[in-house]
C-alpha cells in the first residue's frame, strides 16, 4: 500500500499544467505538437519545415507540429524583435531648401533679417535731416525685416533710408552682393559707404525686385556709382570692398506715396 502511495506522488510530481500557449495550440491527445493551423496563426504567413523531435517526424502536408518548433520559433521571434528594436536607424535624408538660388556660389551671410537684432541695429536716415517731410521705420519680423513709410516731395524733399550700424563689413575678395527680398514695385538703390561720415560719398546702384514675391537680386561691385546729395561724384576713388563699413538702402527718384519692402538676407558674393 506505501508503494503504491509513492508511486502514485511520483505520477504527480512529473504532470506538468500546460502553459497557456499550449492550452490555446496543443492538441487534444497531448502528444506533444500543434496543429498547422495553430503554428500558422502564431507566426502568419509561416509553414514549418521540420520537427525538432526525432520521435515525432514531421513533413510539410502533416497536419501536426512539434510543440518543440513552436517554442524554438518563438526565441527566434524574439531575438529578431530585439535585435530591431536596438538597431541604429539610419541616417534621414536632409530635404532640400526651399529656395535655391539659380547658380550656386560661394556666400558670406552679412545680415541675416530673420533674427530680430539685426534689424534693431539698422536706423532710418530721412529727408527731414534738409527740412523734407518724408518718413520711414525698419521694423523687426518673424522672417524678415520691413523697411516701409512715405515718401514726401514737399519742402524739396523725396526720399527714405535706412542704414546699418558703421562697422567694417569684410567684403575683401567679394565681387558683389545677393538681396533677399519681396519687393512692391518701387526702384530702391543700394548704397555703401566706405567711412562712417554721415554726409559723405556713398556709392549706389538702382535695382527694382519683384513686387510681392521672394526673389534675390544680384549686384556686381562693378556696377556702383559715386554720388553725394544726389549727384554723381567724378573725382571719387574707385569702390574697394575691402573699405565698405556701411550699408544701406534708399527710395527717392520722386516716387512719392506709400512703400513697404520686406528683407530677409544680405549676403556677400565671391567670384566664380
Amino acid at each position: 500500500m506505501l508503494r503504491r502511495a509513492r508511486r502514485k506522488f511520483k505520477l504527480r510530481s512529473r504532470t506538468i499544467s500546460p502553459c497557456p500557449l499550449q492550452k490555446l495550440l496543443q492538441s487534444e491527445d497531448s502528444a506533444g505538437s500543434v496543429s498547422v493551423a495553430g503554428y500558422e496563426r502564431l507566426f502568419p504567413g509561416r509553414r514549418p519545415e521540420r520537427s525538432l523531435n526525432p520521435k515525432l517526424p514531421f513533413a510539410r502536408n502533416s497536419r501536426r507540429v512539434p510543440m518543440r518548433a513552436i517554442l524554438s520559433s518563438s526565441v527566434l521571434g524574439v531575438v529578431s524583435l530585439l535585435a530591431s528594436a536596438c538597431a541604429v536607424p539610419a541616417e534621414k535624408a536632409v530635404p532640400a531648401a526651399p529656395f535655391a538660388p539659380e547658380t550656386a556660389m560661394p556666400q558670406a551671410i552679412l545680415f541675416d533679417f530673420t533674427d530680430p537684432t539685426v534689424a534693431r541695429a539698422w536706423r532710418n536716415v530721412d529727408d527731414d535731416v534738409m527740412g523734407g517731410v518724408s518718413s520711414s521705420r525698419i521694423e523687426a519680423l518673424p522672417h524678415g525685416a520691413r523697411f516701409f513709410g512715405t515718401v514726401s516731395l514737399e519742402n524739396n524733399g523725396g526720399f527714405a533710408s535706412v542704414r546699418s550700424t558703421p562697422a567694417p563689413l569684410g567684403l575683401a575678395g567679394a565681387d558683389g552682393l545677393e538681396l533677399e527680398l519681396v519687393g512692391d514695385g518701387h526702384s530702391y538703390k543700394l548704397s555703401i559707404r566706405l567711412d562712417g561720415d554721415f554726409d559723405g560719398v556713398s556709392y549706389q546702384t538702382t535695382f527694382t525686385p519683384p513686387a510681392g514675391k521672394l526673389s534675390r537680386t544680384r549686384i556686381a561691385f562693378r556696377d556702383l556709382v559715386p554720388m553725394w546729395r544726389g549727384r554723381r561724384v567724378s573725382d571719387a576713388p574707385a569702390f574697394d570692398p575691402a573699405r565698405a563699413t556701411q550699408l544701406g538702402l534708399v527710395i527717392g527718384d520722386k516716387q512719392a506715396g506709400a512703400f513697404e519692402l520686406l528683407i530677409v538676407a544680405i549676403r556677400a558674393t565671391d567670384p566664380l
